[in-house]
C-alpha cells in the first residue's frame, strides 16, 4: 500500500507484542490513531498467559519485559482476548515498528484454531525510519522516551513517531503526560528489579522464615507485607532457618538454583496460592 493512501485513512492502529519465545505472548499493546479526533489513544493493554512449557521460556526476555511468573500465570491466555483484538484490527491498517508482531498473532490464531483476522500489516521503519530503533526515532523527533520493551509504551510511541513525522501531528500535553508515566515506570523497573529488601516493608513478622522468588519487586512487597501480618518473617534470600520458599506456581520454575538451595536447608517449596489458601 502506498504512503499517500495510508495517510488518508480515518484510523490507523499501532501494535507491539512481547513474547516469552517465538510463539507465546506475554503482553499486547495496541494504540489507535483517529484522524477525526486528531489524537492517539491506547485501546488495548493486557498481560497474556503464554501457555508454553517453562523449558521454552526465554527468562532473560521476560525479565526485560518486567513481567513476573505470578503475573502471567494469573492472566488469561490469548483466546480469551481474541474477539476483542479481532474487533479492533479486522480489516484495518496495522503498523508494527519492525519484527513480527502481527505474525505472532497469526501464529496464535493457528495454534488455538481461532477465527482469522485480516489486516493490512506494515512495518513503520519501512516509512522514513529504515532500520532505526524506535527509541532513536523518538529521540530524533524530540521525544524523551527512555522506557522500552513494554507493549503499551512501545505501541504508543510507534504511533506517536509515525503521526508526528508523516502526518505533521503536534505533540500535546496529554501525550507528554503519557510518555512521562512510561518513563517513570521504566525508572522504577530499572532501580527495583530483583532488589527487594524486607527492611523496606512496613512490618515484618517473628515466626517461620519465608522467602519469595519469581515475583517482581512490587509483588514481593505486596505479598511480603501480607504474609508478615500473618506472623511470617520475610527474608530476601535462602537462610539456614528458612521454612518456606514461596513461588508463583508449580508450572514455571524461575529459580531452580534457589529452589535446590531451599531444599538443602530443609525448607518446603510452596506455591503462593496454596500458602494463601491455608492462611484463610
Amino acid at each position: 500500500m502506498k504512503l499517500e493512501e495510508i495517510i488518508k485513512s480515518d484510523e490507523l492502529y499501532f501494535i507491539d507484542i512481547e513474547t516469552v519465545n517465538s510463539t507465546g505472548i506475554c503482553q499486547i499493546g495496541i494504540t489507535k490513531w483517529s484522524k477525526k479526533e486528531n489524537r492517539l489513544s491506547i485501546v488495548f493493554n493486557e498481560i497474556i498467559n503464554p501457555e508454553v512449557p517453562s523449558s521454552e521460556i526465554n527468562i532473560y526476555a521476560v525479565r526485560v519485559h518486567s513481567i513476573s511468573e505470578y503475573t502471567w500465570t494469573s492472566a488469561k491466555p490469548y483466546p480469551y482476548f481474541h474477539e476483542r483484538i479481532k474487533n479492533l484490527l479486522d480489516g484495518k491498517i496495522v503498523f508494527q515498528w519492525g519484527g513480527n508482531d502481527v505474525g505472532i498473532i497469526y501464529k496464535n490464531i493457528r495454534r488455538y484454531n481461532l477465527s482469522e483476522i485480516k489486516t493490512t500489516s506494515l512495518k513503520s521503519w519501512n516509512y522514513q525510519f529504515k532500520g532505526v530503533k524506535l527509541i532513536d526515532a523518538a529521540k530524533n523527533l524530540g521525544i524523551s522516551f527512555t522506557g522500552a520493551h513494554r507493549a503499551q509504551s512501545d505501541s504508543f510511541i510507534t504511533g506517536l513517531v509515525f503521526v508526528m513525522d508523516l502526518l505533521n501531528y503536534e505533540i500535546t500535553n496529554i501525550d507528554h503526560k503519557i510518555i512521562d508515566s512510561f518513563n517513570t515506570q521504566a525508572k522504577a523497573r530499572r532501580v527495583g528489579v530483583e532488589k527487594f529488601n524486607p527492611k523496606n516493608m512496613k512490618i515484618n513478622g517473628e515466626g517461620d522464615e519465608i522467602c519469595l522468588t519469581g515475583f517482581t519487586t512490587q509483588e514481593k512487597m505486596k505479598f511480603g507485607e501480607l504474609l508478615a501480618k500473618k506472623g511470617y518473617r520475610v527474608r530476601s534470600s535462602v537462610t539456614s532457618g528458612l521454612r518456606f520458599l514461596v513461588t508463583p506456581s508449580g508450572s514455571y520454575s524461575r529459580s531452580p538454583g534457589k529452589e535446590a538451595e531451599a531444599r538443602r536447608v530443609g525448607a518446603e517449596v510452596v506455591e503462593m496460592k496454596s500458602l494463601l489458601t491455608n492462611l484463610t
